[in-house]
């Protein structure tokens, strides 16, 4: 466990502030609470991750949340804007709509292994988790790759490349995240916000907000043409926060 890059995200919830019963049953019990989430069954929930846990691994998992909870779903004086870093996190995490799963079998920096899980991940979360109704945009999986040294995580950055334009068609948004990620924020290009404990990527349903990381992508503009242009069309999306006029120049740039 890379303890320096660790330390910063358990400040708030320390795995030693429990014995490991007590711990194994509080992630035990939030197991059971997800399950139950639009009546999942556990095995209708094995698709996102078949791996057995070490006690390890829970304590893993124990930081995990501490860094949804603590760092991605609060703000920062650096960000750049109002609210969470990320403003979906909070509903998620109250309403039981985040999933996390671990995947210790990978070790090293292979793509191929990364990319076959990803693609598997999704492919349960559409079937399990479709976007229906407005509040399913909640809905989100966290794939981590918690035996992954911080110097894989470059293969995470590759992994979301290729494969995030062909899921965006598709309605699926994915961002990036790890240790030594250097990706910068959309307001502030100071800010690498995309740090985290451990490698890792989360999958979402594309919402109405996501025109900021579209208006520049093609395929991803179309398939977010596709399922808002009729709302643009009915004036019931407003440019407080400049989706308008992001989505009006998207209409534009490309035709």
């Amino acid at each position: 466990m890379h303890s320096a890059s660790r330390r910063v995200y358990t400040r708030h919830c320390d795995p030693m502030r429990f014995g490991p019963k007590a711990l194994a049953q509080r992630l035990v019990r939030r197991a059971h609470n997800l399950a139950a989430l639009g009546g999942l069954t556990p095995a209708r929930l094995a698709p996102y991750g078949a791996s057995l846990l070490s006690p390890q691994d829970l304590l893993d998992l124990q930081t995990v949340f501490a860094w949804t909870k603590d760092y991605i779903g609060k703000g920062h004086p650096e960000l750049g804007r109002n609210g969470p870093i990320c403003p979906f996190i909070p509903r998620a995490l109250r309403d039981n709509r985040l999933l996390v799963t671990l995947r210790p079998e990978v070790r090293g920096p292979d793509a191929q292994q990364v990319e076959q899980l990803l693609l598997e991940h999704v492919a349960a979360f559409v079937r399990l988790y479709p976007a229906r109704q407005a509040k399913d945009a909640y809905n989100s999986l966290l794939l981590v790759f918690n035996k992954l040294p911080d110097s894989g995580g470059a293969v995470v950055d590759e992994v979301h490349t290729r494969q995030k334009s062909s899921l965006m068609r598709r309605g699926i948004m994915l961002s990036n995240f790890h240790p030594l990620c250097d990706k910068p924020g959309i307001k502030n290009a100071a800010f690498t916000l995309y740090k985290a404990p451990f490698p890792c990527i989360v999958m979402r349903h594309m919402s109405l907000h996501d025109i900021i990381f579209l208006s520049h992508n093609r395929p991803g503009f179309a398939a977010y043409h596709r399922r808002f242009a009729a709302q643009y069309s009915r004036g019931e999306v407003k440019d407080d926060h400049g989706y308008v006029a992001l989505y009006q120049a998207a209409v534009q740039r490309f035709g």
